[in-house]
């Protein structure tokens, strides 16, 4: 019985920290990156970005898992933007770039 609650308890603590990210942004007169780290004894499978929001111009999304992506969005936008493979090889940065949009809220939902 211990030993379950000592494994429950440490996939609790694995599940929630470095590894995931949601970031809400309205602020669009500087760049933001994030960087995630993946847990060493953690099994991964997949890297997502999803993307929600509008947007009054063009925005820039870069992200750096095998060699630097870059993906302009504009208007209202609901997308899954990246879902691909990732084996925890290690951190993945994401880059918001405003770009040329000047007003707007957008929330960035960032995980492996």
């Amino acid at each position: 019985m211990r030993k379950i609650v000592l494994v429950l308890i440490s996939l609790i603590l694995i599940s929630c920290g470095k590894d995931k990210v949601k970031i809400k942004i309205s602020d669009f007169s500087k760049k933001q990156e994030v960087t995630l780290t993946p847990y060493k004894l953690k099994p991964y499978a997949m890297l997502k970005i999803h993307i929600k929001g509008q947007i009054n111009d063009t925005i820039k999304i870069n992200y750096n898992l095998y060699g630097n992506t870059d993906f302009f969005l504009t208007g209202e936008v609901d997308t899954l933007l990246v879902q691909t493979d990732y084996y925890g090889e290690g951190p993945v940065t994401l880059l918001f770039d405003p770009y040329r949009a000047t007003e707007g809220e957008i929330l960035i939902d960032f995980n492996l």
